[in-house]
């Protein structure tokens, strides 16, 4: 998608797959997006950037099934030890993580 130049049966066609049903209305708007970039002094990656931008800054139902969270928004189990997060910090996943492999914990009852 060209942001410059969208298409608007593919932003009518994205907005039905997640279910906004508001013709973009809670969509950010460009103006909204670089707002934010510049707060927080990075640049999003394309094409998440269009995304919020032009379709919807979240979505309570899919794609994915239990839907996405709004821009500035962090999850409930965010694990941040009480910090802000820092977006212009290095992501902090240093290794791949498996968490499918992950072993269960071991049953102490018996």
């Amino acid at each position: 998608m060209n942001p410059d130049q969208a298409d608007p049966a593919e932003l009518a066609e994205l907005r039905a797959a997640f279910g906004t049903g508001d013709g973009g209305a809670s969509a950010l708007g460009w103006e909204a997006v670089r707002a934010f970039e510049a707060d927080h002094g990075i640049v999003l990656p394309e094409p998440y950037r269009s995304f919020v931008a032009e379709i919807t800054d979240g979505s309570s139902s899919g794609p994915p099934e239990y839907g996405l969270l709004p821009l500035a928004e962090l999850p409930d189990d965010w694990g941040g030890g009480g910090r802000e997060r820092e977006l212009r910090e290095a992501f902090p996943l240093a290794e791949a993580w498996m968490w499918e492999e992950d072993e269960e914990p071991a049953d102490d009852a018996g």
